[in-house]
Order: structure tokens, then C-alpha cells, then sequence
């Protein structure tokens, strides 16, 4: 018999004895088990356990009597949550959904703002006296979108800080304009169209409200934040044919206004690409494990002009359920429609160009780099960026150089007799380990189930 008392010490890893406890009865060194819980204040009174035969015979001549084991605490913290968060000191508190709109629902936004904030300037800020207070930071915000992201962290700067929207969706623009138009006003907030792959020569040009220059030479912003998912509004409008579950034109372009420099359209390659192309896209950006098949089918229903009919070709050699979810046909039209708007949208190099080349580029040292994930390609370009944080990369499978080559690797480092790497330091320090959003949040938001945020901060040049 196990018993927990609770008084004024607090038991942090109640979570792992719990754990123990229940990895110990799938052994078998547990026959039976009854944990009685306070309901009031969530503090364990009682584990009682009995040790089977089956037990008796793995652990030998084990003590068959458990002595009697105290424990106190004030509350079952959630372990799960404090191995993964990030250390940073400065936190956000709030609803999960509190920024979220019809247009879209910002995730992670509580643990995103947090470790902008936390920037180098920023700790300096918050611990200096009265002259320190006026230091301005500049964030920038990579993705706009709907402005969820960007009005949480205005409502946390000072009145002296700017942050610069930036988005290529003249629709995501306008509407996060109108939304954040007070902010506008104040000085804090500048809209500004641009790709994120482009930022380091386009921020050159933004201009405060009194039309001056923000930087007179050298771009420096404390904070980039990059939410790399599709938006809500995006995925929810068939006219833009991101869904494969709605029906509407075969487009898929992140810039579809009249006035958009992007020509190719997903119909274009599911209508003009050979087998062996189309299968070096299903396999690259979709990770996709049937590509060929898929690829066949594809030519064979041609044309394709709604996303319905790509759907329908993909279905006719796809199962609607397997016992392998991977192999179902929600999870490969998943895949499919991720891959071509990948190429789309040429967001192979954008990335590439927005982790390896814009961002070390605009953060100063001591500033944050914060990346949302959505797929395993791009978290792991992100992670690779955070860890090495080369320019340059050896292919792997191919000669394009790209971030997202499961075989690329960095070029090979030299170091001298001791060990010391030879050359200038690496760009990035990565800080904590990767987050996923908490349950009360996917609960909510079922599109934050797949969003992985990585946090890194600039260091200095030599």
C-alpha cells in the first residue's frame, strides 16, 4: 500500500510516479491498483497495489510487502507542458482563441508572443530603471494573415515599439489593416506587402507614419515571427482551392489578385506535368508513399480544371478507410494538396531563402527568430536553419540545394586539433525544445493539432 500525503512541499513529478506506476502494472509486477484523488485540490491521498504472481516470478525474491512511502504536494502540475515550454521569462497569459476571427485563428499565440518579447533588448528593458524604459524594439511579423498573431503582440509592446506586418496577400493585408487601424494610427503597426523570403532588401524602404525611413542603413528588427500554415480564410474559400474538400478552381496561388506575378496554378500541373515529374512532386513536397499511382491516375482523368476533379482521380485508386490512417484517402488527398501548393507557391525556396538568407540577415544579435511548423518537411528545414545555420548545403537526391531535401546536409565544418570549430560562429542559438499547443487549444482549434513553434536567438558576428 502506497500512500500520498499532502501538506505545505509541493510534489512537481506526481505526473511521472503516476507514469511509473502504470508502466509497472503492464509488467506485471502490479496485480491490481486504486488511486483515490481529492477532488477539491486535485491532491493524491492513496495508491494501494498488489503484486501478482506473474510479478512474484520476474522480480524473484523481492520484498512482497511495499513500505509505506510519503509524498506531499499542493497541486499535480502538468509535467508534459514544463519539459516542452521554451524558457523564456516573459509570458502571455490569456484564452487560447482570443485573437481568433472568422478569417483565422492565430496558434499558439501565447507561447509565440512570449519568446518575441524575450528578445536580448527586451530583458534589457524590462530590468533597466526609468531611461531604460524608452528603448525602442522593432518586431517584425513575417505572415500576417488575419493579424492574430500581430494584435496579441501589440497589445503587449510598449507605445514606442513598432511591429511591421508583412504579407503577399493583398486580401490578408487589407483585411489585417482594417483590423489593427488603431494600431495604425498610434505608430506601432505598419502594413507592408511582401513576400517573407524577400524581407531583407523590401524592409530597406518602410517608412514610419511621418513618412521617414525606419532604418537608415542596416535592417535590425528584434524579432521575426513566421507562421509558415495556410490561413483559415484560405483553406475555407473554394475560390482559392487550397480544400479538397470544397470544390472550386484548381488554383492554389497565395496571390491570386489580377495584379499577381505568380502564372502557375495547381491545374497546370496536374494537366501538363509528365508521370515522372508529378511523381517527384508527390514524393518530395507530399512525402507521399503511393506517388506513382497517384501520378497515373492523375494523367488519366485529365483534365483538371476543380479541385473536385482531383479529388475524384485520386479517389479512384485511394481506399476511403484503411487500417494504416496514412493510407486513407482523407490523409493522401492531405498530402496531395500540400504538395502542390508547395510548387504552387515555390515555397521550397522561399523558405530556403527566408531561413538561410533574409532572416540572419534582419535580426540583430540578441533577437528572436519564432517559426511555426505545420509538416515534418518544414520543421525540419527550420530545425536544420536553428541548428547549423548555413547558406550553404550538399543535395542530397537532387542538385537543388533545398532545405526541404530529406538527404541535403550542411557543407562539412572545419575544425582545428582541439576540437574548435574554424570559421564564424553559427548564426542561430536554439532556445528550449520544440512546442506543440496545449490541449485546451486543439480542442478548440483542430488546425493547432499539427503546429510545431521553434524558438532561436540571433548571436553575434565576430
Amino acid at each position: 500500500m502506497f500512500y500520498l500525503h499532502h501538506n505545505n512541499r509541493s510534489l512537481p513529478n506526481t505526473a511521472n510516479f503516476v507514469f511509473t506506476i502504470m508502466i509497472m502494472m503492464m509488467m506485471g509486477l502490479l496485480g491490481s491498483s486504486r488511486m483515490i484523488i481529492r477532488s477539491d485540490a486535485l491532491h493524491v491521498v492513496s495508491f494501494s497495489c498488489q503484486r501478482s504472481s506473474f510479478g512474484r516470478n520476474r522480480v524473484g525474491n523481492a520484498v512482497r510487502s511495499c513500505n509505506v512511502v510519503r509524498f506531499m504536494s499542493n497541486t499535480i502540475s502538468q509535467d508534459s507542458s514544463e519539459d516542452s515550454s521554451l524558457s523564456t521569462s516573459t509570458s502571455v497569459d490569456g484564452d487560447s482563441q482570443a485573437f481568433a476571427t472568422t478569417y483565422h485563428a492565430p496558434v499558439m499565440f501565447r507561447e509565440c508572443i512570449s519568446a518575441m518579447l524575450d528578445c536580448e533588448r527586451g530583458r534589457i528593458r524590462n530590468t533597466a530603471g526609468d531611461e531604460g524604459q524608452n528603448e525602442r524594439l522593432i518586431f517584425v511579423d513575417g505572415t500576417l494573415g488575419g493579424g492574430g498573431h500581430s494584435k496579441a503582440m501589440l497589445e503587449h509592446m510598449k507605445s514606442q515599439d513598432i511591429l511591421i506586418g508583412c504579407d503577399r496577400d493583398p486580401v490578408a493585408l487589407e483585411t489585417a489593416s482594417v483590423r489593427l487601424r488603431d494600431y495604425i494610427e498610434k505608430g506601432m503597426f505598419i502594413p507592408h506587402r511582401s513576400n517573407f523570403r524577400d524581407l531583407a532588401s523590401t524592409l530597406k524602404n518602410v517608412c514610419d507614419r511621418n513618412g521617414e525611413k525606419i532604418w537608415e542603413e542596416n535592417v535590425a528588427v528584434d524579432g521575426l515571427l513566421l507562421d509558415l500554415g495556410v490561413s483559415s480564410h484560405q483553406i475555407d474559400s473554394a475560390s482559392r482551392g487550397f480544400s479538397y474538400s470544397r470544390s472550386g478552381p484548381l488554383d492554389m496561388r497565395m496571390d491570386s489578385s489580377p495584379t499577381s506575378t505568380q502564372s502557375l496554378k495547381a491545374s497546370h500541373i496536374c494537366n501538363e506535368y509528365d508521370e515522372n515529374s508529378l511523381v517527384v512532386v508527390l514524393k518530395t513536397y507530399g512525402d507521399e508513399p503511393r506517388a506513382r499511382k497517384i501520378a497515373k491516375a492523375i494523367i488519366d482523368h485529365r483534365p483538371h480544371e476543380t479541385t473536385g476533379d482531383l479529388v475524384d482521380a485520386v479517389s479512384t485508386v485511394t481506399p476511403e478507410f484503411a487500417k494504416n490512417r496514412r493510407i486513407g484517402r482523407t490523409a493522401t488527398l492531405a498530402r496531395v494538396f500540400q504538395a502542390l501548393r508547395m510548387v504552387v507557391n515555390e515555397e521550397d525556396t522561399s523558405l530556403t531563402d527566408a531561413l538561410a538568407v533574409a532572416a540572419p540577415s534582419i535580426v540583430c544579435p540578441g533577437g528572436r527568430l519564432v517559426v511555426l511548423t505545420y509538416h515534418s518537411l518544414e520543421d525540419r528545414a527550420t530545425k536544420r536553419v536553428m541548428k547549423d545555420g548555413h547558406e550553404v548545403w550538399q543535395a542530397g537526391s537532387s542538385s537543388s540545394h533545398s532545405l526541404l531535401d530529406k538527404k541535403a546536409r550542411p557543407m562539412r565544418i572545419e575544425k582545428d586539433l582541439y576540437g574548435n570549430e574554424i570559421g564564424p560562429p553559427r548564426p542561430w542559438k536554439t532556445i528550449g525544445k520544440q512546442q506543440k499547443a496545449l490541449d485546451d487549444e486543439t480542442k478548440l482549434n483542430s488546425r493547432a493539432r499539427s503546429a510545431t513553434l521553434r524558438v532561436a536567438e540571433r548571436q553575434a558576428s565576430l
